[in-house]
């Protein structure tokens, strides 16, 4: 079973669209993998259940909580901390996957590779790759990311229990939580060049009453 994390607010509709995206080209084998939701009280205008009824209606295996306040820290500890498999894959709400991948092929380089604590998507489009990290599928890289990722188990759960909630977590990774040099976070490459995935985050920030202010150690999002 492989435990997938989700932090959300309300947003049905683009988590909707987020979730059709990866069962559709990453997430294949859905009775494997079990959703781990958190949900903060901001966002649409629409009861917080819809998100849970979203989840259900692509994961058999869902794990939901309706969190009284909204703190994307506490959110990350909440859905790090519920996880017990030996990879996770940590997918935010407002990210589509631009082609297929096959899962199996990156768990298989975490396992391959025991200094590998996370193996991410790459946020931007792939150009000229080098020979070596094609053969190898996988980029080196040293800064852990909160993109959609696949961390491994023992690692987040480390996070999870020893992190702050008053903190943006993916800044605790790059601090607390930095990846010694004999430790590595890759970046998937198997498909070559080219774009992996999307982020819709900022369409749905022009619409809505919330905004994250600029340069702040974001944990909560502010009425405009």
């Amino acid at each position: 079973m492989l435990d997938i994390t989700t932090t959300a607010t309300i947003r049905p509709g683009l988590f909707r669209r987020t979730l059709k995206s990866f069962t559709r080209n990453l997430f294949v084998n859905k009775d494997e993998c079990r959703l781990i939701l958190n949900v903060d009280p901001v966002g649409d205008d629409v009861d917080p259940e819809e998100m849970y009824d979203v989840a259900n209606s692509f994961f058999d295996h869902v794990l939901y909580n309706n969190s009284s306040n909204s703190n994307f820290a506490q959110a990350c500890q909440f859905c790090w901390s519920k996880t017990d498999s030996e990879f996770v894959f940590h997918l935010e709400d407002d990210w589509t996957i631009s082609r297929k991948i096959n899962i199996k092929d990156m768990l298989s380089l975490m396992r391959n590779n025991n200094n590998m604590m996370s193996l991410r998507l790459p946020k931007l489009t792939l150009k000229n790759i080098n020979k070596e990290d094609s053969k190898n599928k996988f980029i080196k890289h040293h800064k852990l990311s909160l993109n959609p990722t696949i961390f491994r188990g023992s690692f987040i759960r480390n996070v999870a229990k020893n992190m702050n909630i008053t903190d943006n977590p993916e800044k605790q990774l790059r601090k607390a939580f930095k990846l010694p040099k004999d430790e590595i976070a890759g970046i998937y490459c198997g498909l070559g060049n080219g774009e992996y995935i999307k982020h819709h985050g900022r369409e749905w920030q022009k619409k809505s009453n919330y905004k994250k202010i600029k340069g702040s150690n974001f944990i909560n999002w502010e009425e405009r």
